[in-house]
């Protein structure tokens, strides 16, 4: 769409173990979701 502006976030978190990464990963996913259904996600 023209003129519509696309709204991103990027973060980067480090020194997580294993567990505290998939946790992590797991809630963004549900907030993403919730949040925007149709929006596109790379994780």
């Amino acid at each position: 769409m023209a003129g519509k502006k696309n709204n991103g976030v990027v973060a980067v978190i480090s020194d997580l173990t294993n567990e505290q990464a998939a946790q992590l990963t797991k809630e963004i996913i549900k907030a993403k979701r919730k949040v925007a259904p149709k929006g596109k996600s790379i994780l």
